[in-house]
């Protein structure tokens, strides 16, 4: 149960997740940023003293829902990915019925997610591949477009102004209120 009137940050607010989480973990499927974020958040209500709980949450999924902004299908969602990747293990309470405990794992180092996850390192390579042509044939083109949009906007510049609307002889705005 969370006790408001106590300290929420525990740990002197501080919980360190490796980058992997944030870096690699993303660029698997259904994985997302969000994704690594509820982990985060998992791991700073961890029980971390040696036991049973080492490493496991005991809050209610309610609790949660409520304090991380998260709707019951967007969370049970992120929780399914985390499970599926080894981040995250749901256990029944074996001590009061209803109860979910999350066990909290460590993420893989980068040796073990290259080794895991090869072709899904080569397809983000790829898509940085195609990022980096887009942006060089930009890089190219850019003297030419720059030189075209200055004699654009001096073309603008020159452009006469349209000349003003006539103004309607006095009377004309009585006449129409009167319409």
């Amino acid at each position: 149960m969370i006790n408001v009137n106590e300290t929420m940050t525990g740990n002197d607010g501080f919980v360190q997740t490796d980058n992997i989480v944030f870096r690699l973990y993303p660029l698997l499927e259904g994985f997302t940023v969000e994704t690594a974020g509820l982990y985060s958040y998992l791991k700073s209500w961890r029980y971390n003293s040696p036991g049973p709980m080492h490493h496991c949450v005991w809050l209610n999924r309610a609790e949660m829902y409520a304090q991380t902004g998260l709707g019951r299908r967007k969370f049970d969602g992120h929780i399914q990915t985390l499970g599926k990747y080894g981040l995250v293990t749901v256990e029944k309470s074996k001590q009061r019925a209803n109860k979910d405990i999350f066990r909290v794992g460590e993420p893989l180092t980068e040796g073990e997610f290259r080794a895991l996850y090869p072709a899904e390192i080569a397809a983000f390579a790829a898509e940085l591949d195609a990022i980096y042509a887009v942006n060089k044939a930009d890089e190219a083109q850019f003297s030419a477009k720059k030189v075209a949009w200055k004699a654009e906007q001096v073309q603008l510049a020159k452009q006469p102004e349209p000349p003003p609307e006539p103004a309607e002889p006095d009377g004309w705005e009585a006449i129409r209120s009167w319409l």
